[in-house]
């Protein structure tokens, strides 16, 4: 059976059992994983995986747990991490009730792509056993056939066996082709990279140009992976301006793990062109690349970036960073099952490194410090600064925080954090230090990931700088009720502004939004106008009402109710709302407070949040006020507060909603009003959800509902007018009276105004965000509830926590 059709199959199977919603997940699964939607196949993959198992649907179960996995080791690459999943997908395929389902060898093939993540050449026995094994009975008619003796080739590379590999592929090519099928782009441009290795460079570009004709099995990443290939290819070959054409740009493979090696690769045979400059920006984005590979467990990857970052390093005079990734690859081959070549690698770039000349310094070593401040930090070369601000690092503070702090932005925050402790720590001098240079050194050690490090930092600091530190780390950690402990010790031992911050944001994500709330407005005068925000978010959450007020009044925002819950008309809004499968929603909505709007259109069923609810959002511009013209930034403040003309202008159509609230829905029969109301959206078991919303429905109330009713009238008329006409009426009976004649204009000019405020809000800049937190509720007296898990947290939720002194590079 083709796995497609069966898909097919299950999803009308699931559809008719009433499995609506599961089986149009079921079909959206590859997609989420080829286009790159992780968030949402990481949320229906698993639910959809559980919600199978639950049904004892085997075959669905694989499926989902497929396709989650290939979504983690596809074109994110991630290694060692998903070794142990990729090993139970496997055994979960051999398993009795699984082993017939047509899908069962991309098991094998998800084996081998984990493997080769982690480590290419250390797991090319497994690999080729695992997908031979699968290849030795299997005709090329079979779906998964191309997929293996990709992963087989791919297995003989790194094997060393690169002549084999090559004439592997071209024999599995052919027998495609005789069973009347064609290779896939992937084996095609896995043939090229045989041919590449095996020092054929021509060949490998004629190849990758015929595979250029195949098929993909991902087709959205074919157009970057064959740039790349083609670039290091054409690279080899010494045709620089082509190679540079073929080249994507940073942009364009920087969300694209699974090519970082190869871009680089590229890079680095073009780095001495013209048409390429090798910046510090560069370093420093290879240097994170490597950083992601170390979390993910692509050891391989790790060791090969390091050894190519640190050519790079050179190309710009960087010894002191070539010395560093020469030292992080030989730190790297202690993961790595076979190393091979790895360490006549490693002592040639240290060897070079020792035999490059360092750039010249700006001055003598007494200014370096001044000169270091009086850089432009737009010109400026951070990786020079850290050369020659070393010579005094460590023993002159001033240089050591200027040092150290640069050496963590460039992402060699473990080498900054030695330097500093050896400084403070070592010398007993930490107990005293400045809370600036404490603030750099716990920044420093939470970057590096050292967190024993810093604990026995803090346990010798002040009580105050102690609760501080350790409510730093478990910020950064996510460690959110630790962090509200630590906190509030921090505050009553006057730990000053920054633990209060560190303490509203963990106590935010645990729903203390009362607490937190209060410990900001405590310090009112201090605050700045983010953390006002942040506290009338939070106020707004725990309907303190008193405490939005204050904080309205500190940002020029006007509030005309003096007391309880604000309901107020501050214009149109879009709300960034979760979706049930992991994406998001805009709705526009009506705001009603600083961080309060109604969400103003019906939802389709199954979502959280319908027509009417009041949610709690955090305002946030969604485009950027161009930072040029004159007055920006009031322009900026106005958009947030709601106070801008283009913010009232856009609500004005929608005033005629009072008198849909003071005359009822309007020459459409009140009665009817629970019906009209199911018809654009809201069901009837979702009334009793909304008991405010409940009563303005049997008042005859619907807010915004005018129009939406009186259309639904229309069409109800004309509907029986078709069913008169069918039944042989006179024509008389089909024809409207004068008074169904005026309320079908109103209707009509109803939707004009509609039509005109959806043109002008979607030529309007788009003015508030929300859905960072979000809780639905209706009515003034709702409780909020939330509608989604919180976010992650900033590292460094205050500016303090990560200030440092180095100019903006």
């Amino acid at each position: 059976m083709d796995i497609w059709a069966w898909v097919g199959e299950t999803q009308q199977q699931l559809s008719e059992a009433g499995n609506v919603g599961l089986a149009m997940a079921l079909g959206d699964l590859p997609a989420q994983a080829y286009e790159g939607r992780y968030p949402q196949l990481d949320v229906m993959a698993p639910a959809i995986a559980q919600q199978a198992e639950a049904l004892e649907l085997p075959w669905l179960e694989f499926y989902a747990r497929y396709w989650h996995l290939i979504g983690r080791i596809g074109d994110r690459a991630q290694g060692a991490v998903a070794v142990d999943d990729a090993k139970q997908l496997l055994a979960f395929a051999q398993r009795e009730d699984v082993r017939e389902c047509p899908a069962t060898p991309a098991a094998a093939e998800a084996m081998a792509i984990a493997w080769a993540n982690a480590d290419g050449p250390g797991h090319a026995t497994e690999r080729l056993e695992t997908v031979g094994a699968f290849l030795e009975d299997m005709s090329p008619e079979n779906p998964a056939f191309s997929g293996l003796t990709t992963q087989y080739v791919a297995a003989l590379i790194d094997a060393g066996k690169a002549g084999e590999a090559v004439t592997y592929a071209e024999s599995a090519v052919e027998r495609l082709r005789t069973a009347g099928r064609e290779a896939s782009w992937e084996l095609g441009a896995e043939s090229a990279r045989a041919l590449l290795a095996a020092g054929r460079a021509e060949d490998a570009l004629t190849a990758l140009q015929a595979a250029s004709e195949f098929k993909p099995d991902d087709p959205v990443a074919k157009e970057h992976r064959d740039g790349v290939r083609r670039a290091l290819i054409l690279a080899t070959l010494g045709r620089i301006a082509e190679s540079v054409d073929a080249l994507p740009d940073l942009d364009v493979v920087g969300d694209h793990p699974r090519v970082w090696v190869e871009w680089t690769e590229a890079v680095s045979k073009l780095a001495g062109s013209a048409q390429i400059t090798n910046t510090w920006q560069l370093g420093r984005v290879v240097r994170q690349w490597i950083d992601y590979f170390g979390m993910m467990g692509g050891y391989r990857a790790r060791v090969e970036l390091a050894l190519v970052a640190g050519d790079l390093a050179l190309g710009r005079q960087g010894v002191w960073q070539a010395r560093l990734l020469a030292d992080l690859a030989e730190s790297g081959t202690a993961e790595l099952r076979e190393s091979g070549e790895l360490a006549e690698r490693i002592a040639a770039l240290r060897a070079a490194a020792d035999g490059a000349q360092e750039p010249a310094a700006p001055g003598p070593l007494e200014e370096r410090v001044g000169l270091f401040d009086a850089a432009d930090g737009f010109n400026a070369d951070p990786e020079k600064w850290v050369g020659w601000l070393a010579p005094l690092s460590g023993d002159d503070l001033e240089a050591t925080r200027r040092h150290t702090t640069t050496l963590g932005f460039l992402g060699y925050p473990a080498t900054g954090a030695d330097i500093y402790w050896k400084k403070l720590v070592d010398t007993g001098e930490i107990a005293t230090a400045d809370g600036d240079d404490v603030a750099y050194l716990t920044t420093l050690l939470i970057e590096a990931r050292q967190d024993e490090r810093l604990e026995q930092m803090a346990a010798m600091l002040p009580h105050a700088a102690q609760y501080l530190a350790l409510t730093r780390l478990h910020s950064a950690r996510e460690r959110w009720p630790e962090a509200v402990e630590t906190g509030e010790h921090a505050i009553a031992a006057g730990a000053g502004i920054d633990a209060r911050r560190l303490l509203s944001g963990a106590a935010q994500q645990i729903d203390q939004n009362a607490r937190g709330a209060q410990v900001l407005l405590e310090v009112l005068d201090e605050l700045t106008e983010e953390d006002t925000w942040r506290m009338i978010v939070m106020a707004t959450s725990a309907e303190d009402w008193e405490t939005v007020r204050k904080g309205a009044a500190k940002i020029g925002m006007p509030i005309k109710s003096a007391e309880g819950p604000i309901e107020e008309e501050m214009g149109l809004i879009r709300l960034i709302l979760p979706a049930p499968d992991g994406g998001q929603r805009q709705v526009l909505s009506i705001r009603t407070g600083p961080a309060t709007a109604r969400l103003a259109l019906p939802q389709p069923r199954g979502m959280d949040y319908n027509a009417g609810d009041l949610v709690v959002f955090d305002p946030q511009l969604l485009e950027p006020v161009p930072e040029d013209p004159p007055g920006a930034a009031e322009l900026r403040a106005a958009l947030r507060r709601g106070a801008h003309p283009a913010a009232r202008r856009l609500h004005q159509l929608l005033l005629r909603r009072r008198r849909a609230e003071r005359g009822g829905l309007g020459g459409v029969h009140r009665g009817h009003g629970r019906a009209r109301l199911a018809d654009v959206g809201l069901q009837r078991r979702e009334l009793h959800h909304h008991p405010p919303l409940h009563r303005r429905v049997a008042a005859g109330r619907l807010r915004l509902g005018r129009g939406a009713a009186q259309r639904l009238a229309l069409r109800g008329r004309r509907a029986a007018r078709r069913r008169h006409r069918a039944l042989g009426a006179p024509a008389g009976l089909a024809r409207p009276g004068a008074r169904d004649r005026r309320r079908g204009r109103a209707a009509r000019a109803h939707r004009q105004g509609i039509r005109a405020l959806g043109r002008a809000f979607n030529r309007a800049p788009d003015l508030v965000e929300g859905g960072q937190r979000c809780w639905s509720g209706s009515g003034s007296t709702a409780r909020w509830r939330s509608s989604r898990a919180r976010p992650r947290a900033s590292a460094s939720p205050s500016p303090a926590a990560s200030r440092r002194p180095a100019p903006t590079w």
